[in-house]
């Protein structure tokens, strides 16, 4: 497919995004709480009934999609064998976006019969697409929207303008053209435009902001270099996914299990969103809502056997309050091998910047198999941590042999916070003999948006990072290959500056040349005295000249 024409979807595909925002701002949501729900339901809710389509006029190549209507109940039966084997949900006519665009548009009660399909659709296909939270609670793919317009005389304008917007677009082409794992190539990005307007700061919402595309490639990259099949991947702090999104694509969809945990309510939903949308829908079951701190889900299966990960990557919030949980934390001795972070006396202002990624730091070593590798994201302030729980962790690292590598990131690559940040990767079993230091702190060009400025890696920047880490290459200023002795006689530091060498610019004269130059130099120098004592008699003779009038 040319290249031209893939991009015409894509820029058809965020002017929906946009055009649906516009509508909820013009009927007062913009920026509510409730927005998001709107926009990712509608979004959702036109994928999978195009998809739906598409796969039917794929089996059916004779039949259009209004042939299905007449389907007998044996021949809705086979057609969804079909699905499930696919992982697609079951429609029934009634509840396509064409069936309800044509018969019931004008209707006043249309934003009910949106409300009834979204809950027909969660209900019918509650195995695969319901997820839960630690405590078991079903969620539901999707709910009823109409609810979030308080004007209740709107809410037929505000459904009819939204199926407007969804009616005038299609993704049939894209699925038509999109093969294998080039889909994520496709949605990539446009998860990351529909999720442009929700973050929120880094540092003090709950792991609800978003790790750039270009980070999540590289650490997918430097994680994944043979062909691996049948793993787990898993990310305690999975916000909207886009690192396992990206570590699924490395490995290939239909060779891994996706396992993710995120306290965040919003995250889960846009999670879910991502998950369907990257053909992973097989893993749905294992996103789940709760507090991986005190919870972990995935630590046992439904027997209490412990659960091991083959791959783990995370992105946690840096900084959080955890004082409330910090007693029934400390009691997971287990997790929290190395200790908990205590909590600071008599300021408010100090408990907001506790180190809780600490806690999921140890908690991802603890959950790696065997054969495990990791990758996480941290405050680049703790690869040369001297003190706290940041220390005992970097020392345990070292002593044990398991990190491999460290790469520090530009500032203000991540939208929404200032923090330097650093990836640090590790595996369970210690192999490497020396660990690979790259300063990327350089790299990157500045841009502005939203009047705040940010850094973003060009593909240049990328495949440096890439190839010098996985060639193991030492480069002047920028990678340092350093040995577990050499980082214990620096005091523990993984910082890569330390280990640069400075290089020795200066050259070897005679001592005829050196002669030559202080005589020069000693000449040029009497000139200058010459030439300042002539300016100083300059300025003198002026000030003879001044008079007062």
């Amino acid at each position: 497919m040319p290249n031209n024409a893939l991009l015409q979807i894509k820029q058809d595909t965020l002017k929906l995004i946009d055009d649906l925002k516009v509508i909820c701002t013009s009927f007062g949501l913009g920026n509510d709480g409730n927005e998001y729900k709107i926009i990712t339901q509608c979004f959702l809710y036109k994928f999978l009934c195009d998809k739906f389509e598409f796969f039917f006029e794929t089996k059916f190549p004779n039949k259009t999609i209004r042939d299905y209507k007449d389907f007998n109940e044996e021949e809705k039966e086979d057609f969804f064998l079909k699905l499930d084997d696919n992982k697609l949900p079951k429609l029934a006519y009634d509840e396509l976006l064409n069936y309800l665009f044509e018969k019931h548009f004008n209707d006043n009660d249309l934003h009910l019969k949106l409300d009834a399909i979204f809950n027909r659709i969660s209900s019918n296909n509650a195995e695969l697409f319901n997820t839960q939270s630690t405590d078991k609670t079903t969620i539901a793919l999707f709910e009823s929207i109409s609810q979030y317009i308080n004007e209740e005389s709107k809410r037929a304008n505000f459904t009819r303008a939204l199926l407007d917007k969804l009616k005038n677009f299609n993704f049939k082409q894209a699925f038509l053209n999109l093969q294998n794992q080039q889909g994520y190539d496709f949605f990539a990005p446009i998860f990351e435009y529909l999720l442009k307007d929700y973050n929120n700061a880094g540092g003090g919402k709950y792991a609800e902001y978003y790790t750039p595309l270009s980070i999540a490639s590289i650490i997918a990259k430097l994680l994944i270099n043979e062909p691996t099949q049948s793993v787990k991947i898993y990310d305690p702090s999975a916000g909207t996914g886009t690192l396992l999104m990206a570590l699924a694509h490395q490995i290939g969809t239909d060779s891994c299990t996706l396992y993710a945990q995120d306290i965040s309510q919003k995250s889960l939903r846009m999670l879910k969103l991502n998950l369907i949308l990257n053909d992973l829908t097989h893993s749905l079951r294992y996103a789940i809502e709760g507090n991986t701190l005190i919870n972990p889900y995935h630590s046992k299966d439904d027997r209490g056997n412990e659960i091991k990960m083959d791959f783990i990557v995370s992105n946690p919030p840096f900084k959080l309050d955890f004082s409330n949980e910090h007693a029934e934390i400390s009691q997971n001795k287990n997790d929290f091998f190395l200790g908990v972070p205590n909590i600071p006396k008599n300021d408010k202002s100090n408990k907001s910047k506790m180190p809780i990624y600490t806690l999921f730091f140890q908690h991802c070593l603890n959950m790696l198999s065997n054969k495990g590798k990791g990758a996480i994201i941290v405050p680049t302030g703790f690869i040369s941590a001297k003190s706290g729980i940041e220390n005992k962790i970097v020392r345990h690292l070292v002593d044990e042999r398991l990190v491999y590598g460290v790469v520090c990131m530009p500032s203000q690559v991540f939208a929404n916070t200032g923090t330097n940040v650093s990836i640090i990767f590790f595996q369970k079993t210690p192999s490497a003999k020396e660990v690979v230091l790259i300063d990327a702190s350089k790299l990157g060009e500045k841009y502005t948006e939203n009047k705040n400025k940010k850094t973003r890696l060009r593909p240049s920047d990328m495949d440096l990072i890439l190839e010098t880490f996985q060639n193991k290459t030492k480069k002047s200023d920028f990678c340092a290959l350093v040995s577990f002795d050499e980082i214990t006689e620096k005091n523990y530091s993984l910082n890569p500056g330390q280990y640069f060498t400075i290089e020795d610019t200066s050259e070897t004269i005679s001592q005829a040349e050196f002669e030559n130059l202080m005589q020069q130099y000693s000449s040029e120098l009497a000139s200058l005295f010459d030439e300042s004592q002539n300016l100083q008699q300059e300025i003198l003779e002026t000030l003879k000249g001044v008079r007062f009038e």
